[in-house]
């Protein structure tokens, strides 16, 4: 039944009709694609040509710009030739040479008027042999008497001196208008269809330079196959003389290539430059491209249709689809529920935002309360996340991002902050694109946000660790091949060795001369057998210092092997003389009380306790220093004689003594002043020995001499006190019988002591207790231990210890024992820091927008990263540059221009210096250096090189824009008279050719600017510079002063010269009228001629205007010399 009515819906005239609209829409869209398509591969072929023809252009400029100088060189020659000056006319085949690039002069040469060669750059046959002729050559065909004088641009030619291809430029000589010879600049067609072959390297693509008759000159592509030959005679440039560009296609004759061709003339020379594009290349993408659209539109359509067939037997498929619908509205309320994630609804057309309970329970708000708007919103969210929230939310809504998604803190409502992850998406939006609805979730990411804080703090907390570790952390390597070094070692290096770090970094050789000559073969030993067994390596051993004195080192590692096969050792060194000093004061002060108490001598006294009198024997006297008998043996004189701050004590403690604790032995120790005045240490010991009806009448004792003892005890006590390890003495059970103030720090609780705790207490677990034990056997059986252990603190956490235990009696295995515990327990977090600072640091330098080059004190580089070769284009990996010093840098790579790395003498004094180097290649660096100092001490140097040469590009550009004049692109004012100031300056004494300064005026130009306006005034004064730049030579320099006034600098010419060049000049523009849309322009100008004398420059420029005015006063278009007269 269901299916019956699915069918009756598909038959209704409701879906018929939607199913013609849907046949007419993809009618009328294949018939628009198709001709969208037609006019695709047409706008394709157009900007093919637009591409070619821009090219072309660009290229015959620089054809233009080459054939100038070529011209120019061949004037040069030709004003040589005719002085008769050898010398001059070789300068100036080697300006030539300069001037072209390197490759392209093939021969450079003279002939005479009858077509004998007179001279050659190349040589000339020797005299007797037969002389060379290019009389029945074109170039100089074309030129003689009676024929316009022009540069002439042959065919192809071989040689006859030069024994190559090249084509001819040539130019003719006059002498006073008579033709006198040719001169001939032979190009190579190699080196011009390589200068268009590195423009077009594709082999597909071809730049041709023709002559106007269809002649090769060069061809970027089978250059051999086409000297000699020329292009058919249908070419447009061929038959349509006078059109300046044009374009046609044509299968090249050559390669048998269907191209695009675009050509373009170069103005004022009869040569062609002819750009073909590979067709099939340029319009098979875009070809494909259609062809792909129109199979990709036809499976569309397609699939299109089968959709709607699809949709229509859906139709009756609607309610089982909103069921469908709303068990997936469920599913994705589960999803979010199960996720901990809250969900919003933003209408943007009324501002409201709709969230769900749990967006509502993570600001601790009601479900009722979740409803807010985006002003409502942001006084909930922290000022400080706000911006980034709105930044994110405009991004998404400019499309520039697929979604919106920001962390931000919201305002629970019990006032703290709640790290909220929100994320959305943009959902509908109206028919201008701006959004209507907006839908996304939130997450509650507070505990992300804090665990990744306390992630921070503790990297911060490791870097001061490492800073703050006692003694040196280390990784020291051996190689396979017997050499070693330290690969990273701290600071501390430098209190333990005495040695710096950049010292032992490639070798460790200064490391092995400190340490003490009779603990040497022990250290090496002991770190070869670590070495072969991969066991941990500990020693303790003496080093020399550079004053003599010797201090104790404790050194512990742990080795592992590199792939490479070599060792490293990972751990740390510390300093343990006072460790030591400490050990072997206590055993010599144990020494010297045996030996007090075997050899002492104690002195006896007696006490009347009635009347008061004593008697001392003669020791008494004698450890006090005075005679016998010296002074009166009373307890009044005796109380005199003790020390002010014992005497109430003393007293107290006898009267008590007496009077409550008869029977016992009484012992105190005190100060007594001596004969000498100083204070004896004493020890008092006295017993009652009789007695009267039960009161005490008379006490005996002795007097010992404890000063030594009692020095020994106070410095002891100092000395373990204030030692900065924790120091232990155990009874054999292990119970502590003495503790330090630092053992009382780390392991006793406030207001206890640790004497008599047992060891036990200590520990982390009774396993740790039982295996200490086996430490506790080893003590006994060889008198010495030391081991790494955690012991537990005061605050029961666990910290590791490097313990050294000794026995107090090393005659007695049973007698007590001293441990000295050192905390390592930072070193130990701090080893596990050190690897991963060093790969950060490395990483930092490596990622530096630039080149880092480090070295250390001993000028050897000890750091590049590769941004630095890339720079310099080194062809090789930062790490192999590592270890050399500059100089050796500079001879490995004799190429490059290092001397920015030569420091100035004396330059290390300062801490910063920063430099601009021009290097090959045209690029341009900007290097700083600095010195790297500790106080008073030179560590090390490091150079950061950036590339600026875009910057100097574009300075270079500005300083050329603020040098010339704007319409004519000469030199401004500005820049002439700097010029001219200059050249004026570097004149000295008397000179042959001292060259001029001519002054230029436009005559009548007013009556031109009056006639035609103002436009066609800017046009004569550009045509006059355009003229000015053709005639003038390369030295020469002009200028634009101002208006219609022109000036030109003539170096190196005299006076003749310079009237000559002042009259060629003249008439070049009176011969040259302009060609505009008003007609033929007649041009004429005067000139004022001022030859260089040594005279200011100010005054030469008055002198030309002067001579200048001359000119026209005299009837103007002439060229006056300034006469010498004001």
């Amino acid at each position: 039944m269901r299916v019956l009515a699915s069918l009756k819906y598909v038959l209704s005239p409701r879906v018929v009709i939607g199913w013609a609209v849907l046949l007419v829409a993809l009618f009328i869209y294949w018939a628009s694609l198709l001709q969208s398509n037609e006019q695709q591969l047409l706008n394709a072929e157009h900007q093919a040509r637009l591409r070619a023809g821009q090219t072309a252009q660009a290229l015959a400029a620089q054809v233009e710009s080459m054939v100038l100088d070529i011209d120019h060189i061949a004037r040069n020659m030709a004003s040589a030739w005719i002085s008769g000056d050898d010398a001059r006319l070789r300068q100036a085949v080697v300006e030539a040479s300069d001037a072209l690039p390197e490759g392209a002069l093939v021969q450079a040469s003279v002939a005479d008027g009858e077509g004998y060669m007179v001279f050659s750059n190349l040589g000339l046959p020797d005299d007797g042999e037969a002389r060379v002729s290019i009389a029945d050559r074109a170039h100089f065909k074309a030129h003689g008497p009676g024929i316009v004088p022009a540069l002439y641009i042959s065919h192809p030619v071989f040689g006859r001196v030069s024994q190559r291809w090249s084509v001819q430029f040539s130019r003719p000589v006059l002498t006073h208008g008579v033709f006198a010879g040719v001169v001939v600049i032979s190009i190579s067609p190699e080196y011009l269809a390589q200068s268009f072959l590195q423009i077009f390297p594709d082999p597909s693509d071809v730049v041709m330079l023709l002559r106007e008759d269809g002649a090769y000159l060069t061809r970027s592509q089978m250059l051999e196959e086409v000297l000699g030959r020329r292009v058919p005679d249908a070419r447009p440039f061929i038959d349509g003389i006078g059109a300046p560009h044009g374009s046609y296609d044509a299968v090249a004759a050559v390669d048998g290539v269907e191209r695009f061709y675009a050509w373009q003339r170069v103005a004022a020379y009869p040569v062609v430059v002819s750009l073909g594009l590979h067709k099939g290349e340029v319009m098979g993408g875009i070809a494909e491209a259609v062809d792909a659209a129109v199979l990709h539109n036809l499976f569309g359509s397609a699939l299109l249709v089968l959709a709607a067939a699809w949709i229509t037997w859906l139709f009756a498929q609607k309610r089982r689809d909103f069921a469908h619908l709303n068990e997936s509205r469920e599913r994705f309320e589960l999803a979010l529920r199960g996720g901990d994630l809250g969900s919003w609804d933003w209408d943007l057309s009324s501002g409201k935002i709709q969230g769900n309970a749990r967006w509502a329970q993570m600001l601790g708000y009601e479900a009722d309360e979740a409803e807010h708007d985006l002003k409502s919103l942001s006084r909930l969210a922290h000022p400080d996340d706000w911006g980034a929230v709105q930044s994110a939310l405009d991004a998404h809504f400019r499309g520039e991002r697929d979604y919106y998604e920001a962390d931000y803190r919201a305002r629970h409502r019990d006032g703290h902050w709640v790290w909220v992850h929100s994320r959305g998406e943009i959902m509908a939006r109206d028919q201008n694109g701006e959004p209507l609805r907006m839908v996304g979730t939130h997450l509650d990411i507070t505990e992300r946000k804090l665990a990744e804080a306390r992630e921070l703090a503790l990297r911060a907390r490791l870097a001061k660790l490492v800073a703050q570790v006692p003694g040196m952390v280390y990784q020291y390597l051996e190689r396979t091949d017997g050499t070693d070094c330290f690969s990273y070692v701290s600071p501390g290096i430098i209190d333990i060795y005495g040695i710096s770090p950049d010292e032992v970094e490639y070798s460790a050789e200064k490391v092995f001369a400190v340490i003490h000559p009779d603990d040497l073969l022990r250290v090496k030993a002991s770190i070869r057998d670590s070495a072969s067994q991969l066991s941990i390596w500990r020693c303790e051993y003496r080093v020399c210092t550079e004053d003599g004195k010797v201090r104790w080192l404790l050194g512990h590692s742990s080795p592992e092997r590199t792939p490479e096969g070599h060792t490293l050792w990972h751990g740390y060194i510390q300093d343990v003389t006072e460790a030591h000093a400490a050990a072997d004061a206590l055993r010599r002060s144990e020494e010297r009380l045996r030996m007090t108490v075997a050899a002492v001598r104690d002195g006896l006294w007696e006490w009347d306790l009635v009347s008061g009198q004593a008697q001392w024997d003669a020791r008494c006297y004698s450890m006090a220093g005075y005679a016998e008998g010296a002074i009166e043996p009373t307890y009044d004189v005796f109380m005199a004689l003790v020390h002010p701050r014992d005497r109430a004590r003393i007293k107290s403690s006898l009267a008590n003594q007496i009077r409550f604790r008869p029977d016992e032995v009484a012992t105190e120790e005190f100060r007594v002043k001596k004969g000498s005045g100083d204070w004896l240490w004493i020890e008092w010991r006295g017993s009652v020995v009789e007695r009267e009806n039960g009161v005490p009448k008379k006490m005996i004792g002795t007097i010992t001499d404890v000063t030594q003892r009692v020095a020994a005890n106070q410095f002891r006590r100092a000395l373990l006190d204030q030692n900065a390890a924790a120091i232990v003495v155990s009874s054999p059970d292990r119970y502590v019988l003495y503790a330090n103030e630092r053992a009382h720090q780390i392991f006793a609780p406030p207001g206890e002591m640790l004497q008599g705790a047992e060891l036990r207490t200590l520990h982390v677990d009774d396993a740790s207790w039982r295996a200490m034990g086996e430490y506790v056997e080893g003590l006994r059986a060889t008198g010495f231990t030391r081991f790494e252990y955690p012991l537990r603190d005061a605050e029961g956490k666990a910290r590791w210890f490097d313990m050294h235990g000794t026995l107090l009696d090393l005659e007695q295995p049973d007698s007590e024992m001293l441990w000295t515990l050192v905390d390592i327990t930072e070193r130990k977090v701090a080893e596990a820091a050190l690897i991963t600072e060093r790969t950060r640091l490395t990483a930092l330098l490596e990622r530096f927008p630039g080149g880092v080059l480090l070295e250390d004190s001993a000028d050897r580089i000890v750091m590049v990263n590769q941004g630095l070769c890339e720079l310099l284009s080194i062809p090789l990996p930062s790490s192999s540059l590592v270890g050399m010093t500059r100089q050796s840098l500079g001879e490995r790579f004799p190429d490059l221009d290092l001397r920015w790395l030569q420091l100035e003498e004396g330059a290390h004094v300062g801490l910063a210096h920063t430099i601009e180097v021009d290097s090959a290649g045209n690029q341009s660096f900007e290097v700083d250096w600095v010195t790297i100092m500790h106080g008073d001490e030179r560590l090390g140097h490091v150079w950061l090189v950036r590339d600026i040469t875009g910057r100097k590009l574009y300075e270079r550009k500005l300083a050329t824009l603020a040098a010339t004049d704007p319409l004519t692109t000469l030199s401004n004012r500005r820049s002439f008279m700097a010029e001219l100031e200059r050249t004026v300056a570097e004149q000295q004494g008397a000179d042959d050719r001292p060259g001029a300064l001519l002054m230029l005026d436009i005559d009548h130009f007013k009556r031109v600017n009056d006639t035609y306006g103002h436009p066609v005034g800017d046009r004569v004064l550009k045509h006059l510079a355009d003229v000015i730049t053709k005639v003038l030579r390369r030295e020469d320099v002009a200028g634009r002063l101002g208006g219609e006034e022109f000036a030109v600098l003539l170096r190196g010419t005299t006076n003749e010269t310079s009237f000559g060049l002042a009259e060629r000049l003249r008439r070049a523009v009176c011969n040259a009228p302009l060609d505009c849309d008003c007609g033929l322009i007649q041009i004429t100008i005067s000139i004022g001629l001022s030859v260089f004398d040594g005279a200011p420059a100010e005054s030469m420029l008055s002198r030309a205007d002067q001579a200048l005015y001359e000119a026209k006063e005299g009837g103007r278009n002439r060229v006056c010399m300034w006469s010498g007269v004001y």
